[in-house]
């Protein structure tokens, strides 16, 4: 099935960084054109970009500065990644996780994204796949160091960048965004 992925990042009241006069700051993105497939089972099985994937930008800086653009997604943004390439997989060697390199999605747009190259503080975090109806997170007993977590389906904040918005199953959370002088 072709897909989208969406991402709505907007940083939360209160962040560091959020002064006198600033606004929040928001970076929305949908990487379109994601073909995914799954077993009979409903598992992930594989993840690719087709030809003329593009990712879809809205951002708003510090200073109220909004941007919208357009970049082509290249090859390699979205894909399976075992956890065995993972710097702390934890000795996983059985698990794939969705993996988007936003880093080489991104390096396509130069300049056009300035506005956006300070972006930083804690944001809300929604990632939203459509075509997908929900996400389902199973049970896990109690671990050293971790609680227990009860079986939850996870679904999707719609999330709209241009068009129609993205719905489906997702996950919601919070992120911490700092951005490096270079």
């Amino acid at each position: 099935m072709v897909s989208r992925i969406a991402f709505d990042l907007t940083e939360l009241p209160g962040s560091p960084g959020v002064g006198g006069g600033e606004s929040a700051e928001i970076m929305r993105f949908v990487i379109d054109n994601v073909e995914m497939t799954t077993d009979e089972s409903g598992l992930l099985t594989s993840a690719r970009l087709k030809d003329g994937a593009q990712i879809h930008v809205f951002g708003r800086s510090a200073s109220g500065t909004e941007i919208r653009e357009t970049i082509p997604a290249p090859a390699g943004t979205v894909r399976l990644m075992p956890l065995t390439e993972m710097p702390d997989g934890f000795g996983d060697t059985s698990s794939t996780i969705l993996f988007m390199n936003l880093e080489l999605g991104f390096s396509q747009a130069g300049s056009r994204l300035a506005a956006l190259q300070s972006i930083a503080g804690h944001f809300a975090m929604n990632v939203t796949l459509s075509h997908v109806d929900k996400i389902v997170r199973p049970a896990a007993a109690e671990t050293p160091g971790f609680p227990a977590v009860p079986l939850k389906d996870l679904v999707g904040q719609p999330i709209t960048v241009d068009g129609a918005p993205v719905t489906g199953g997702g996950i919601i959370g919070s992120a911490w965004i700092r951005m490096y002088p270079m």
